[in-house]
């Protein structure tokens, strides 16, 4: 029987072992760990830490599935070349831009590009959020004067070539934000970047939109999307002690359906000039690992993710904030953090149960935040405590379903349709009041880790 500080040592062992093949994995592929796979990172490394004394084996033995599929016919490669390996091509029309309308390209101006590096360059170094848990640690490295500008305007003509069907009518334009996330991605590498705007208007090509909410995503509510935090940023929430493992396909399709609606609330809310404290439509993701344990962990999830964060939604996400970290995973944490980067180790802010409630409510208007951590709103139930479609996917995300018709058939019907719950008054759920269409279907059971 190994003692409790050997298990710990084969743990960081471990995770030195994973983050070595990811950050190589990465790098190969011109993206960056810290800008392109924190969250499955942070979630493997956390749950990891959780329960890593009672199962360290496994874990072990699980890191030589990394490679990905071991055989494919020659059309399954061609898809996986462009949705990932394992997937299909989908079928789908959800529309990411309000109906009826056009989503304009956000330009900056060249007299305006000093200011927007400027605050480029606090986003990269992690300066703009909110703060609280374990520290952000180390400073990230800056880049020289102009160096951001300088990069935007050539990638500005390299994406003059670029076929972007449908842009701004069922998915975001090619502008200045969707540039400046691949820059940020790939540190800046001109060529790299441009070749993520090529695979991405490749992949929109191919889903003509978004990716549909399947019923059994919804129904397992693992992740959530109920408000926006005091930022600006829809705070997507993971609930990890939900999810069972065994349905990859339907994780990829659950992540994407979740990142398309954060990217469509995000879309809607766009005005002629960028969001003050939001300007590169980031969201923040809350992980509550509350109650989760061994048989949460996916493996393959951690795979989709790897390839979905860094091909399909890089640098979407802004901080995470991983809820009741135990004080023995406090203490590896600072161990295992200095195998990571600087960008990955400042966006993470680790809670303990006691502090859950302080950093909630730092984070969430206290009309929003439920009443479990000390707010006035409404609760964020499980999926058996469901009772409304607001409850299963949250909020923000029950208006952009039901604004683009693609709520699944046999969904749990909306708050204002059930007599004994009152319609909260707000903008969103006002949207959601409206009778909606109700069309797709799926099947499965997934675990969500967002992607950067």
């Amino acid at each position: 029987m190994l003692g409790p500080t050997t298990l710990r040592m084969l743990m960081l062992q471990t995770l030195g072992s994973l983050f070595e093949q990811v950050d190589g994995r990465m790098i190969n592929a011109g993206i960056g760990l810290d800008s392109s796979s924190t969250l499955i990172v942070v979630l493997s490394l956390a749950l990891l830490l959780q329960i890593g004394t009672r199962r360290i084996s496994k874990s072990s033995s699980d890191l030589s599935r990394f490679g990905g599929l071991a055989s494919a016919s020659p059309e399954d490669k061609a898809i996986s070349s462009v949705f990932g390996p394992g997937s299909s091509k989908p079928n789908c029309r959800f529309s990411l831009v309000k109906p009826g309308e056009l989503c304009a390209p956000t330009h900056i101006p060249e007299q305006d590009l000093r200011k927007f590096e400027d605050l480029v360059l606090k986003i990269h170094r992690v300066e703009v959020g909110i703060f609280c848990g374990e520290p952000g640690c180390d400073e990230v490295a800056s880049w020289p004067p102009d160096a951001f500008a300088s990069a935007l305007r050539v990638l500005r003509h390299e994406a003059s070539r670029i076929e972007w069907s449908h842009g701004g009518i069922s998915h975001e334009p090619l502008d200045d934000i969707a540039m400046t996330t691949r820059l940020l991605a790939t540190r800046l590498d001109v060529q790299k970047a441009a070749e993520l705007l090529r695979e991405y208007a490749t992949f929109r090509r191919y889903t003509h939109g978004g990716t549909l909410p399947c019923l059994e995503w919804v129904n397992a509510a693992v992740a959530i999307v109920p408000c926006e935090d005091r930022m600006g940023r829809p705070i997507i929430n993971i609930r990890a002690r939900y999810h069972r493992p065994g349905n990859t396909e339907l994780f990829r399709q659950g992540l994407r359906t979740v990142l398309d609606g954060v990217k469509a609330h995000m879309l809607a809310r766009r005005t002629s000039t960028l969001a003050a404290e939001n300007p590169l439509e980031q969201y923040v993701l809350v992980f509550d690992f509350e109650g989760s344990g061994w048989s949460n962990l996916d493996w393959d999830a951690f795979h989709v993710t790897l390839f979905e964060g860094a091909r399909h939604y890089p640098s979407m996400g802004s901080q995470i904030f991983v809820l009741n970290c135990s004080a023995p995973v406090m203490l590896l944490w600072r161990s295992a953090s200095r195998l990571m980067a600087p960008t990955l180790r400042r966006k993470c802010q680790l809670v303990s149960p006691k502090e859950v409630n302080e950093c909630m409510q730092r984070l969430v208007p206290l009309d929003r935040l439920p009443r479990k951590y000390g707010g006035d709103g409404r609760e964020w139930p499980g999926p058996d405590e469901a009772k409304c479609f607001e409850d299963q996917v949250g909020e923000v995300l029950a208006a952009v379903y039901q604004r683009a018709g693609v709520i699944p058939s046999d969904a749990k019907p909306f708050r204002s349709q059930l007599q004994d719950l009152p319609p909260r008054i707000d903008d969103e759920s006002k949207e959601a009041e409206v009778p909606q269409q109700r069309g797709v279907g799926g099947g499965g059971n997934g675990f969500f880790a967002c992607c950067y």
